[in-house]
């Protein structure tokens, strides 16, 4: 049977700022298009929050006809396809595995693969919260 052992784990946060120079029209030219991305993340939420409105009074109106049965089915009404999506997910307990095969956490570091990923550029507007992961 392993030994347990005992960790301490410190975290700390880092800023860091870097001077950058930029001419005047370039820092003109990026400000207009975060503003320009700003906007449209507003309106996107503002569009998704309405989606969803619009997706449970339909769900509300088939119940009132006492058709939810037709909506789990799904139905056409002129061309729209409107159908109730439900489900489930699956994870996988790490711990349960850890605790089946007497294994520490140290064990499944083996295991673990590290995948690039493309990189992209993330815009931040005034207030929003900022993660710069």
């Amino acid at each position: 049977m392993p030994k347990p052992t005992l960790s301490t784990t410190v975290a700390a946060t880092v800023e860091a700022k870097v001077d950058v120079r930029l001419k005047a029209t370039t820092k003109a030219m990026i400000k207009a298009r975060c503003e320009e991305y700003a906007s449209l993340a507003t309106e996107v939420k503002s569009r998704t929050a309405r989606q969803e409105r619009i997706r449970k009074e339909v769900k509300e109106l088939f119940a009132a006809d006492g058709q939810l049965d037709a909506l789990q089915a799904g139905t056409d009404i002129d061309g729209f396809r409107v159908k109730e999506i439900g489900g489930s997910t699956t994870t996988f307990d790490f711990n349960e595995l850890m605790r089946v095969l007497d294994l520490m956490p140290s064990d499944l570091l083996a295991f673990q693969i590290k995948k690039p990923k493309k990189a992209h550029v993330k815009i931040s507007a005034p207030g929003e919260q900022r993660d710069d992961g």
